[in-house]
């Protein structure tokens, strides 16, 4: 008996560390994400999964409704495909390549795959790129994070969100 409740105890002080808490305060944010959610928790911060069929098909409801969109790992190889590239460059709005070594060059830059593109070429030591294009007036500006060690993605998820809320 004595071993099951260590056990239970175990398992529930596990669960409440699976997800890390980002000391993010300011307004809160919505973000559909394409690829696999974060696992960070904050009252202010809704993450949405959504498909990139849904971001290209629908690139204006998306930004009117979201404060960015966040593609992660999982979906890199796909996302880099010439036929989203046009997206990015139209979509008025944050996109967040979350751990892509490659910063946004190869989802940006048609003819060049996530898998194809060198990254030797783009390392910088960037962790994560936020990337916005204005198609109005064909401008783009582009932002990248750091990250010295695992311990710090609490700090950069907090950057990465005091980032969006300042745009």
């Amino acid at each position: 008996m004595k071993k099951m409740v260590i056990l239970m105890l175990g398992l529930i002080m596990l669960a409440a560390c699976s997800q890390k808490n980002v000391s993010y305060e300011g307004t809160p944010l919505k973000i559909a994400v394409i690829g696999e959610i974060p696992e960070y928790d904050n009252d202010r911060v809704t993450f949405e999964e959504i498909s990139l069929e849904k971001f290209k098909e629908d690139s204006a409801h998306i930004a009117k409704n979201y404060n960015a969109v966040m593609i992660t790992p999982l979906a890199f190889d796909k996302a880099s495909k010439d036929t989203y590239s046009a997206v990015y460059h139209k979509a008025n709005m944050p996109i967040i390549f979350f751990d892509s070594k490659k910063r946004h060059y190869p989802f940006v830059e048609k003819g060049m795959s996530y898998a194809s593109a060198s990254s030797d070429s783009f390392n910088d030591g960037s962790h994560t790129t936020l990337y916005v294009s204005d198609a109005k007036t064909n401008e783009e500006e582009i932002w990248t994070f750091l990250l010295e060690n695992d311990d710090d993605l609490p700090a950069l998820y907090t950057s990465i969100f005091e980032k969006i809320e300042a745009l």
